[in-house]
């Protein structure tokens, strides 16, 4: 076996150059992708947190939004609550359970005003 690696060295020593260039190509080309995929990855998890904080803002906005007019509906009940309550327990001396001002407060509510 020695003896053909002797005669035929330079076959030998060529077939060696041709498999070191291709593993250093192929090693290139490894780290090239290897680049490109992790440059890939940070820009789409870039995308997906800018648009899950776009998300949150929506959200954040909505309940703002949404707590202010429960806000706002409930102050509206509490008032028409306490008008009612006064309007009833003021005295009365006819066959109506509540004068104009009471009916008014009752019809307003009722339809949603």
């Amino acid at each position: 076996m020695m003896i053909y690696l002797i005669k035929y060295w330079k076959y030998v020593a060529a077939v060696l150059l041709v498999v070191c260039v291709f593993v250093v190509w192929n090693s290139g080309k490894q780290k090239a992708y290897n680049r490109g995929y992790n440059a890939a990855t940070a820009k789409i998890s870039a995308e997906l947190a800018k648009a899950a904080k776009k998300q949150a803002e929506k959200a954040y906005a909505a309940s703002v939004s949404y707590q202010e007019a429960k806000d706002e509906r409930e102050q509206k009940e509490r008032v028409r609550n306490v008008e009612v309550q006064k309007i009833i327990e003021r005295p009365v001396y006819r066959n109506v359970c509540l004068d104009d001002g009471g009916l008014q407060i009752i019809n307003d509510s009722t339809n949603g005003h």
